[in-house]
């Protein structure tokens, strides 16, 4: 397990995490990327507000994401089934 050291508004965090080091940097990048944004694009925000509303930015890229690839997934299991009837079917089936 190793220790990660995270900056978020100032204040260090430390996180332990079994993920492998590029992995955790590229986590700890994008989660400064999105609190920067959400940061330069309102005055005098809070911290605590400006991290909430980054989950919730990051939350929602998450939900985005799955729904994509369940999308993508259905579509390769129809496909594969079409593929399957075509080579069952008796013009394709060799004896």
């Amino acid at each position: 397990m190793q220790e990660f050291k995270i900056n978020i508004l100032g204040s260090e965090y430390y996180i332990k995490s079994d993920a492998d080091e590029e992995h955790m940097l590229a986590i700890i990048s994008y989660l400064q990327q999105v609190i920067d944004n959400t940061v330069e694009g309102s005055d005098n925000i809070s911290k605590t507000k400006a991290t909430i509303l980054s989950a919730i930015k990051i939350t929602s890229e998450l939900i985005q994401s799955k729904s994509c690839c369940e999308q993508l997934i259905r579509r390769i299991e129809d496909k594969t089934g079409e593929l399957e009837k075509i080579i069952n079917s008796p013009c394709c089936v060799r004896h």
